[in-house]
């Protein structure tokens, strides 16, 4: 009974910080201006299979604010909403590179010259650049004519394919963009330090501006 009551209240939660990003003048599933977008109010809701967990739950991505980062450069606020807990990353774009850091990362000069993800925008068929993570961090992009998931098929979308293989971590990751709504799918195939995991992420609504 408690586990029933944990789980409703969850969903109700959820529902609320997605409905809370909603504003009059943005329509559900509707291309955003940009062509990565990373405005604030910005949702995106996600159905997530995690095999750590063997279970299925959804994961809603917001952007709520800036912050200035130690270089006194703002970087947006993105917060993941998990069943059990909160995450968030920093985002900004410099010149034509989408930079990507966790909360470690911005906390010193040095650490911000070390993104945990990049992406080169716009995405072409066959690009290829290196990111900044120590040994080996490189993406390489392919044009895609469509990207399905379960609740509808994207036309011309791009994957791009990220591998990083650190002291005792590898990341095999695939991740479906669609410009002017951003990630719909990502395969996420870590190593880090413990059993492998693996998830399954696919967009299910987004509210976009």
């Amino acid at each position: 009974m408690k586990k029933s009551i944990t789980m409703q209240l969850f969903f109700f939660l959820s529902a609320t910080v997605f409905l809370s990003c909603h504003k009059d003048t943005i329509v559900n599933n509707q291309k955003a201006s940009e062509y990565f977008p990373n405005k604030i109010g910005n949702c995106w809701q996600y159905s997530v299979y995690d095999s750590s967990l063997q279970k299925q739950y959804d994961v809603t991505v917001s952007i709520i604010g800036t912050k200035k980062l130690i270089d006194g450069i703002d970087a947006n606020i993105w917060q993941y909403q998990y069943p059990d807990k909160t995450d968030t990353n920093y985002v900004r774009l410099d010149v034509d590179t989408i930079k990507i850091y966790d909360k470690t990362r911005i906390e010193t000069l040095q650490g911000l010259q070390f993104p945990l993800n990049t992406y080169v925008i716009p995405f072409k068929n066959g690009q290829r650049w290196d990111g900044k993570l120590l040994a080996v961090d490189s993406s390489y992009v392919t044009a895609l004519t469509s990207i399905s998931i379960s609740a509808e098929t994207f036309m011309n979308g791009f994957n791009i394919y990220h591998y990083y293989l650190g002291p005792n971590i590898e990341y095999i990751d695939n991740y479906g963009f669609i410009s002017n709504i951003g990630i719909v799918k990502m395969y996420l195939n870590h190593y880090n330090f413990a059993p492998r995991n693996k998830q399954l992420w696919q967009l299910k609504k987004y509210i976009l501006n």
